[in-house]
């Protein structure tokens, strides 16, 4: 795709194409599409004065901003495809390093407001911030990267660096803009906003409902919004401040989607202010919502800047964290938070002040499950152990393919599960079948397997192809996420080399790393453990539509929008050489883009909903499971390697 690098500006059929594409043919698709899901219930469009206009205009700026930069100053067009000859830092990119995908997606929100589209303000907007998201972290900053070296993180914007030396005045208003606002932006915005959507659970234990609200507690729970918002400005090194950043994003990417997609409420005690501090507890709980309950932010923020401060003032780190568990007791003694919210809380800051230690942790194990290959052999038969992840993955994921059906379905679910597996295999034998690799195994054929299976389950007992498909889009997740693991050990779908704080070493000689890409030893990216933390996120996300019984269709549309961002994002970092590359990208790169809109096409069809009301199992649900479980750990983890003959050889 950047082929045309450093070519003079002129007019050409391909830059009219791309440039209409992006510039009309994008935004009329996208209202279309917002206008087409008026089938589908969202929250309403909050009516704030001049939001809109603010939004889009501001939008606006940025975006021509850039675009003009990038024509005055970088001698090429704005476009990836045609980048230009310098790599720009003057007007709006020395803030930012991707103004105009910031513009766009700020004049998506300014548009959806104004026009009061809920459609365009809850699905599209958040779908084209993914989209733009995947494409800089899926293309353009690596290849920005590649072309010109570290200038490309030298925007003023920008996280502290991991340095001994005291922060400047940057770090401080990056460490606002990039961290504090967009938590600020999906805590308040969105997850607060949106609220509760039955079914919830609920966090508040028995012997905590009838218990008293002290209005007192309130001066330390204020107090937490100072303590929190000025511990930035007292950093001791751009080391710390950087770490309570890096924890902040990561305990909000873990916690906002854990808020939207799995609501753990615990209602406010009831309280009767006699103090100005109660006062302030009635107009916080104006503005909280029960759904941003568990885990409560509140004490995981408390406890990021007791951190900071600690470091800061050594001498001081009992008082410090004193104090700090006093407002976190005040969460609980003011009737804000349930304690279990509290204990939630203190985990979820566990692991983000760790994030560090806990990723290498993780990397560790991926690694030792990489190097874990072993084998039996039975006369001509083979038995590696990854099939059992294979199995595993099958077992569980039919459970809960078929649970949701029902015990009624058993059989067209065994019919569309079989289907999946027959043509993932024939699938990777036509993409990626050679003499060194007899019986792949492919993600995309197996999602043509399932749509074949459905449709042929449809005219054979009446059962929508949508209401299915979406039961399998529920359960996709998980068995993506297992088998990742028998990806680690097998070394298909590993990653390109990577730096050491990232990367894993592979040296089983039997893993396609090292006897098919010859990357023994390298550090490369854990590509399938980045694809496990992908599903996780994608899962939630799709249980939650089925929980409060969306239409097939969409739940189907979303998955696939949001595993193709996914998936063409971590095809940046894989380095399977048998992969094809067309035009700068990789094939799954563009199937990705594909699978993208046609999912957008489908969140559009009115369908059944998919409904837990009738979900259930039995004992044959169980028996169907095991011997599907077995189908899939023999196909994926049972060969004859003596065998030259086709399907015959694993690897």
């Amino acid at each position: 795709m950047n082929a045309s690098a450093g070519d003079k500006i002129r007019f050409s059929p391909g830059r009219f194409l791309y440039g209409l594409t992006f510039v009309v043919v994008l935004p009329a698709y996208l209202v279309l599409w917002s206008a087409r899901l008026g089938h589908l219930a969202f929250p309403d469009v909050p009516q704030v004065p001049a939001l809109g206009q603010v939004l889009v205009v501001s939008g606006s700026l940025i975006l021509l901003a850039g675009m003009w930069a990038i024509v005055k100053r970088g001698d090429g067009l704005p476009m990836n495809a045609y980048p230009p000859k310098r790599y720009v830092r003057d007007g709006v990119y020395f803030w930012l390093s991707h103004p105009i995908y910031l513009g766009f997606c700020i004049g998506c929100a300014g548009v959806s407001v104004l026009f009061d589209s809920s459609p365009g303000l809850w699905v599209i907007t958040p779908i084209v911030t993914l989209a733009s998201v995947a494409l800089v972290w899926g293309y353009e900053r690596p290849e920005l990267i590649s072309r010109f070296g570290d200038v490309y993180f030298d925007h003023w914007l920008r996280l502290p660096t991991a340095s001994s030396s005291p922060p400047v005045l940057r770090d401080f208003v990056s460490v606002v803009v990039l961290v504090f606002l967009p938590w600020l932006l999906l805590y308040e915005g969105v997850a607060s906003y949106i609220g509760v959507v039955d079914p919830v659970w609920d966090s508040t234990l028995p012997f905590e409902e009838n218990l008293a609200s002290y209005d007192l507690a309130g001066l330390p729970y204020v107090l937490t919004y100072p303590f929190v918002g000025l511990a930035p400005f007292f950093a001791r090194t751009k080391r710390d401040l950087r770490e309570f950043a890096v924890a902040g994003l990561v305990a909000t990417a873990i916690v906002i989607p854990f808020y939207l997609t799995l609501p753990i409420i615990a209602e406010f005690r009831p309280l009767q202010p006699t103090t100005v501090w109660g006062e302030l507890l009635i107009l916080q709980q104006g503005i909280d919502n029960p759904a941003t309950a568990f885990p409560a932010f509140h004490v995981t923020w408390t406890f990021l800047a007791a951190r900071l401060f600690a470091a800061r003032y050594a001498h001081a780190t009992a008082i410090i964290w004193g104090a700090a568990w006093i407002m976190a007791l005040a969460a609980w003694l003011s009737g804000m938070h349930a304690i279990l919210d509290i204990f939630g809380a203190v985990f979820v800051y566990v692991v983000v002040a760790s994030y560090g230690r806990v990723w290498r942790a993780i990397r560790g194990y991926a690694e030792k499950i990489a190097n874990s290959w072993h084998e039996w052999r039975f006369g001509p038969v083979r038995i590696i152990n990854h099939g059992f992840y294979a199995g595993l993955a099958g077992f569980a994921g039919y459970v809960v393919f078929a649970g949701i059906l029902g015990p009624a379905n058993l059989a067209p679910s065994f019919l569309i599960s079989i289907c999946s597996i027959v043509t993932a295999g024939i699938w990777a034998q036509v993409i990626e079948g050679s003499d060194k690799l007899l019986r792949p195994f492919g993600y995309y054929g197996s999602v043509i397997g399932a749509i074949i299976g459905a449709l042929i389950v449809e005219r054979w007992t009446g059962l929508s192809s949508f209401v299915s498909l979406g039961a399998m889009c529920v359960a996709a997740p998980l068995i993506q996420a297992l088998g990742r693991l028998r990806c680690l050990v097998q070394g298909c779908c590993h990653g390109a080399p990577a730096p050491e704080n990232t990367g894993i070493r592979v040296t089983e000689p039997n893993s396609r790393v090292c006897h098919l890409a010859d990357l023994r030893g390298a550090s490369i990216h854990p590509t399938p453990l980045y694809s496990i933390i992908g599903n996780v996120f994608i899962g939630m996300v799709v249980f939650r539509m089925a929980r409060v019984g969306a239409p097939g269709s969409a739940i189907v549309g979303i998955y696939l929008v949001l595993s193709s961002v996914a998936r063409f994002v971590e095809e940046t970092y894989r380095g399977e050489p048998q992969t094809p590359v067309f035009g700068g990208l990789k094939i799954y790169q563009w199937i990705s883009i594909a699978l993208l809109l046609v999912g957008s096409i489908l969140t559009m069809i009115p369908s059944a909903p998919v409904s837990f009301d009738g979900a259930a199992t039995n004992y044959m649900t169980w028996i169907f499971a095991l011997i599907f479980g077995l189908v899939s750990g023999a196909a994926m983890g049972v060969d004859f390697p003596d065998s030259d003959k086709r399907f015959t050889r694993l690897t």
